[in-house]
């Protein structure tokens, strides 16, 4: 993403949740205005997050796009004892 301060200041800034600002912020851009998709400007990302399973990672996704942002980095719970 890339957007100036003026624009993001106007827009309410960064909201303060654990997961999923960048898009909330980005949402906010675009009640302002236009926004643009721009091919050319791809980023690689880190893979960490998918570190506990593809499972627990898409319903943590599926949280936050629901607008549940919160316990987005708790500790993963330890195993049962057997």
């Amino acid at each position: 993403m890339a957007f100036s301060r003026q624009a993001a200041l106007l827009a309410g800034g960064y909201p303060e949740v654990e997961a999923y600002e960048d898009v909330m912020l980005g949402q906010a851009l675009a009640r302002l205005g236009p926004v643009a998709y721009v091919p050319g400007a791809l980023v690689q990302t880190s893979a960490r997050r998918l570190e506990r399973g593809a499972l627990p990672f898409a319903w943590q996704h599926l949280r936050n796009i629901t607008g549940h942002t919160r316990g987005y980095f708790e500790a993963p719970h330890p195993d049962p004892p057997r």
